[in-house]
């Protein structure tokens, strides 16, 4: 059988909701793994140097990773009075999840396989003042798409479903199956003795590659956003967008189309309340419904007087 070429989703700046929908009117595209990320704004410049994961994103030029070996000590010796029941304290892997989770800089990267879900992060402060004031605000939302498909299919599979089934199925690789003989690992409670007692032994020369993670679903949180994570197995740190080279795409929201995009997801129902599920999210959701109404003012009147 002759294989599939992926076609590269090029990037664009987009303006509308719609478009970023469009990305499925192809067959093809329902048929690949892709996967979405959003935010705000960009952390650093040129394209490449965009997506490192937050316990490097600001101490790069240290070229350390003692901060991240302290900062995996210390939650691992504080979260025992405050972890969620549903948390097993002897999954170093599952630890780092959650750690992700609840804010913590890790080594992970957020992703979800919900492009609404991405848009939303992309444009979560749409309504912010400074945009209304400030027309030459350079504070441009952004949305990664990443081909997973692409992206396995160039590495020769290397990103895959438990089991080594080559049909992805729109999930990231679960924890289970992730090598435990990472030095990170070890200042969350993972040590070599528990690797060879589970039988999950490999040499540091395998499970090298970056691995899009299916996280367990520790609260609701992890399950309204479809989140995954992406880590690079490397006991170094790499910009992620970097490794995944021309199967990453970028789409650029401008700030001053923000606050539309993130009414138009308010109708679809993508919402603070949705994307934060939990006491929090009941805070943003009002935040929102007031601030809402100054933006809808507040652009009717630029509206009417251009």
């Amino acid at each position: 059988m002759q294989e599939t070429i992926v076609t590269r989703i090029k990037d664009r700046t987009i303006k509308d909701i719609s478009v970023l929908l469009k990305l499925f009117e192809q067959q093809e595209r329902l048929n690949q793994f892709l996967v979405f990320r959003g935010q705000t704004s960009v952390f650093g410049k040129p394209p490449g140097e965009q997506l490192y994961p937050s316990v490097f994103r600001f101490i790069r030029e240290y070229d350390t990773l003692d901060i991240e070996e302290e900062i995996y000590s210390d939650f691992y010796n504080l979260i025992r009075i405050h972890a969620s029941a549903a948390l097993d304290m002897k999954n170093a892997w599952e630890l780092l999840c959650y750690a992700q989770h609840i804010g913590v800089p890790t080594r992970l990267l957020d992703w979800t396989i919900n492009p609404l879900i991405a848009a939303y992060f992309a444009v979560e402060d749409g309504y912010n003042e400074k945009f209304l004031q400030d027309k030459t605000a350079d504070n441009d939302g952004i949305v990664y798409i990443l081909n997973v498909t692409s992206y396995s299919s160039e590495r020769g599979g290397g990103i895959q479903t438990s089991g080594g089934d080559n049909r992805l199925g729109f999930r990231g690789k679960n924890i289970q199956d992730l090598p435990t003989d990472r030095s990170f690992l070890w200042y969350l409670g993972g040590h070599s003795e528990a690797t060879i007692q589970t039988g999950n032994v490999y040499s540091p020369a395998t499970h090298t590659d970056i691995q899009i993670i299916q996280p367990p679903v520790i609260d609701a949180r992890i399950q309204a956003q479809s989140s995954l994570f992406s880590v690079d197995l490397i006991d170094n740190y790499r910009a992620h967008d970097s490794l995944f080279a021309n199967h990453l795409t970028r789409y650029t929201i401008p700030a001053k189309r923000k606050g539309t995009i993130k009414t138009q997801l308010y109708r679809m129902g993508i919402h603070a309340g949705s994307i934060y599920p939990d006491v929090n999210g009941i805070g943003r959701f009002l935040s929102d419904r007031r601030d809402r109404e100054h933006w809808v003012k507040v652009t009717k009147s630029d509206h009417h007087g251009g």
